[in-house]
């Protein structure tokens, strides 16, 4: 019976503990509203840290290209709505009625309704934090399966008929899926591979996958993987066997063509991944083209099909090399014309020789210099190599050797066999090459490191101009330019063979070849440039002539070679980018020659003083490492000191001494840097005799940020970075504005506060009259930016996660001048400016208040890329069927449904945009 009694007990009494329990809960909660909206604010203060520590996570990322994962965005929208709550809630607190009894009030309905309000919040931000501890911010968004559009064009009608016969086998015979493409280096092989792969571009393709992979000499199955998963955005791991899996499982569901360029040898295609039988097999069609010099290669691998490639004939090299030499040259002497026939015979209808050396004789006008240069193209014919190895690959050196030395001096010469430092077939960033030739001392740094970089692309261009470099210009992911040069590789091949004395000194330049030779290498190497290459073990020997030494990408943590480089004695130009170098190498500090030392995109956090015993010194570039202690005294004596970069991620904590040291370095002509707060913002302003070229502040605290236009004409890179600055206002100081405003790129991040930039007495082309590159990330409470359609240099545009901005542009105008016209008239005159002339890319991103980017009488004349990406209320582009530009390669609008959604004032406007 006591059992009974007591279950039915139990029973009864379980509920109503619950229920008082649930009572008890919510009669405490007027008398705890004090603690419960207190809890609520510290737990929300560390979110918002957490969230802007998310938030500059993602921007270092997106620095390397890569894009934040869909549910950091989600984690950070939910932060942001959650902070808008608290905030709400912190106010109703603060204003609650009948207050007394010093603050607390005796309105219990508030009361109890803000603390339940506060305790439930306080359970909401304690899950999203937990939620936020990601283990990966960022990703690299996947590429595109197939390319965009055509990018070349035809060259001849002899190239036509090869692409005809080639396209026949791909789009019409299922019987043939291997098809090579062969003939000597030079004849134009990679041309005609890049028109099948332009004949397949997206929409007009019969296949889902197409891939180009260029192998080179060094090629091998791990490299031309590596090749692979690059091209399609998969993850690749260290195991040959897997990789290969992953590759022939993505391509087992798939049509594909598979382009391999300049093989050496043959390849095991199954080895690589594409283990599917090459053959129409349902609805699939799988083929491969590669290109080779040699038809051994092609039986080696097994092609049904072969398509020589021979050199031109006459009639086709006669027209060829008018185009390169052009008529106004041709006809500026009657002579001329019939020794550029005789000219055309010692090039043998080699188009690579045609081109090069056409363009070397377009300002010769006196028919003495032609007769020159044909006696000494029949002097290099006379070479006498016949027996020798690679007889016919140095017959073509001998002929282009003549572009070579028909250059206008030695510099521009040295210059262009410092370009083969590069991997083959590599896409060399512009800036990146002139930096190299700085520090080679090929560039003089005598006046500004501005003057230094002109110079530098007057020497590119001259290249360009003699078809020893070609362009190669493209777009990273988000639209970034990537202004870059390549070199043919039989230009890179005769490069080397100079650069070796003619072929009678291998060892002089060791260039990207397997780093196990180098151990083996002989003490007359002067040069070593090893790029992007894996290898377990690598060391050098004592080299007492090497001068020059590269190593990229590389864990040097892992190796030998610092403790072996300190031998390096004559070494005056070392590059140790992107080698995961957690501290300064005090090995380095021994190299008194050292002239330039780049340590760029490593992980380095401080200074040795040790650094000061390298007087020879004038470049010492640290961009994009951690930076925050330098010692006392590192660089004191450094006299010789030119260019001196530590724009890093984190900010110098010694500045006040680090400047002092800087002053005294009379021949520092470029600084970089990256301070913190508003006291080393002002200390900076205040050291008007630091030639300071790129700058980024970040924690600036005061509410309005003043900026002359006298501080902002001595940058090149400017970048104001998490800070609570509401209002940028930009005037003259009561000065005239700077005539040599340098500024060419700009950045607003994580800039939460900031609702505006305003112009005093000045206008942004005034200020910004070269700016290139402008960028606004997680800039929350700016509404547009019309004040950009004033800027006539600019190029490209990156709008990123300002949750408030409604119009990028807006049309009205006040008095501020934060918004901005369409149109621009000159000065005194009537004629309208057109807008954006110089902008190429346009990116777009995560804002979901943006219902109109433009006026539809702004254009963009030049616009190339263009990415939407998050803009839910977005319904129209900026475009009329009129004003599509006619330079646009690639539009992306994710996601596609919102694509879907857009709206149209006329069909054949997004049939049109479609097509691109």
């Amino acid at each position: 019976m006591d059992q009974i009694i007591g279950s039915i007990t139990s029973i009864l009494i379980s509920p109503l503990t619950s229920l008082m329990n649930h009572i008890i809960v919510h009669a405490t909660y007027p008398f705890k509203v004090g603690n419960n909206v207190k809890a609520l604010l510290e737990a929300s203060k560390d979110l918002e840290e957490r969230m802007k520590d998310v938030n500059m996570q993602i921007e270092t990322a997106e620095r390397k290209g890569l894009t934040a994962k869909n549910q950091v965005q989600r984690w950070l929208e939910k932060v942001k709505g959650i902070v808008s709550e608290m905030q709400a809630i912190r106010e109703t607190y603060n204003q609650r009625s009948c207050k007394c009894l010093s603050g607390y009030s005796l309105n219990c309905c508030s009361n109890y309704s803000v603390s339940k309000r506060a305790a439930k919040k306080l359970l909401d931000i304690q899950k999203l934090s937990a939620e936020g501890a990601f283990e990966s911010i960022a990703e690299k968004l996947p590429p595109p399966l197939i390319p965009d559009m055509p990018t070349t064009s035809n060259a001849s009608g002899r190239v036509d008929s090869n692409l005809k016969e080639a396209l026949h086998y791909l789009n019409e015979d299922d019987t043939v899926t291997r098809i090579g493409i062969w003939g000597m280096g030079g004849v134009g092989k990679t041309h005609l591979l890049k028109q099948i792969q332009d004949s397949f571009y997206r929409g007009n393709s019969i296949f889902n996958v197409v891939i180009l992979v260029t192998a080179s000499k060094e090629y091998s199955v791990a490299m031309v993987q590596d090749e692979i998963f690059k091209k399609l955005g998969l993850a690749k791991s260290d195991d040959v066997q897997l990789n290969a899996e992953t590759i022939s499982n993505f391509l087992a569901h798939r049509s594909f063509l598979l382009l391999l360029d300049d093989l050496w040898g043959p390849l095991d295609l199954e080895a690589v991944g594409v283990r599917i039988a090459l053959t129409a097999v349902g609805s699939y069609k799988r083929k491969v083209v590669l290109t080779t010099r040699s038809d051994e290669v092609c039986g080696a691998m097994r092609v049904e099909r072969q398509i020589k490639v021979d050199k031109l004939d006459e009639i086709a090299a006669w027209s060829l090399f008018q185009k390169n030499v052009g008529e106004q040259t041709l006809n500026s002497d009657p002579y001329i014309a019939t020794i550029a026939k005789e000219v055309i015979k010692e090039l043998d209808g080699l188009p690579l020789a045609l081109i090069t050396i056409g363009s070397s004789m377009h300002a010769k006008k006196h028919y003495r210099a032609w007769e020159r240069a044909l006696e000494q193209l029949k002097e290099s014919q006379l070479y006498e190599i016949e027996h020798r190895p690679n007889a016919k690959e140095i017959t073509t050196f001998q002929t282009l050797k003549f572009s070579y030395e028909s250059l206008e001096s030695d510099t521009l010469r040295q210059c262009f066999l410092s370009c083969s430092m590069w991997p083959e077939d590599y896409a060399i960033p512009k800036e990146e090459l002139i930096l190299c030739w700085i520090g080679l001392g090929l560039v003089k740094v005598d006046k500004t490191l501005r003057s230094s970089y002109n110079y530098g692309y007057d020497l590119m261009d001259k290249l360009q101009a003699a078809c020893l470099l070609e362009d190669s210009t493209s777009y990273e992911s988000w639209g970034y330019v990537i202004e870059s040069v390549k070199m043919h590789d039989v230009l890179r091949d005769m490069a080397l063979w100079i650069a070796r004395d003619y072929g009678e000194n291998n060892n002089k330049w060791i260039v990207n070849v397997d780093v196990g030779q180098v151990e083996n290498i002989g003490n007359e190497v002067e040069r070593i440039s090893v790029m992007n290459i894996s290898c377990k073990r690598l060391s050098f020997p004592p080299l007492t002539k090497l001068t020059t030494l590269i190593l990229r990408a590389y864990d040097l943590q892992e190796s030998t070679v610092l403790v072996n480089i300190q031998a390096l004695q004559a070494l005056t130009f070392l590059d140790f980018q992107d080698n995961y170098l957690k501290e300064f190498p005090m090995e380095i500090c021994k190299l008194v020659k050292l002239q330039y030392l780049n340590l760029s995109g490593n992980l380095i956090k401080s200074l040795p003083e040790e650094l000061k015993s390298l007087t020879n010194l004038k470049f010492l570039h640290l961009r994009h490492n951690l930076i925050q202690t330098i010692s006392k005294g590192a660089f004191s004596i450094l006299n010789a000191l030119k260019v001196l970069d530590l724009f890093s991620f984190d900010t110098i904590y010694s500045l006040p001494s680090l400047l002092e040291e800087l002053k005294s370095l009379h021949n520092l002509r470029a600084l970089g840097i990256t301070v913190g707060g508003d006291s080393q913002f002002q200390l900076l302003e205040k050291s008007t005799n630091i030639p300071i070229q790129s700058l980024k502040i970040c924690h600036l605290k005061e509410p309005a940020l003043f900026l002359t236009a006298n501080f902002l004409g001595n940058l090149n890179h400017f970048e104001i970075s998490t800070s609570g600055t509401e209002e940028i206002l930009i005037h003259t100081s009561g000065q005239n504005a700077n005539s040599h405003l340098d500024l060419e790129i700009l950045r607003f991040t994580m800039m939460e506060d900031l609702k505006m930039i305003v112009w005093k007495g000045v206008s942004p082309k005034d200020i910004f009259p070269k700016l290139r590159s402008l960028e606004f990330l997680s800039c929350n409470k700016i509404e547009n930016v019309s004040w950009i359609v004033h800027l006539p240099c600019l190029q490209e545009l990156f709008i990123d996660k300002c949750f408030n901005m409604m119009n990028v542009i807006c049309c009205r105008e006040n008095n501020h001048g934060e918004n901005s016209v369409p149109e621009i008239q000159e000065d005194g005159g009537d004629a309208l400016i057109p807008t954006f002339p110089c902008l190429q890319c346009m990116v777009l991103n995560a804002l979901p208040k943006l219902h109109t980017i433009c006026d539809p009488g702004v254009t963009f004349p030049s616009l190339r890329y263009l990415h939407v990406e998050g803009c839910e209320k977005l319904k129209k582009l900026p475009f009329q069927p009129h004003t599509i530009p006619s330079k646009l390669e690639k539009i992306e609008y994710w996601p596609r449904s919102l694509w879907e959604g857009l709206e149209w004032e006329e069909d054949s406007l997004r049939s049109s945009l479609e097509k691109i």
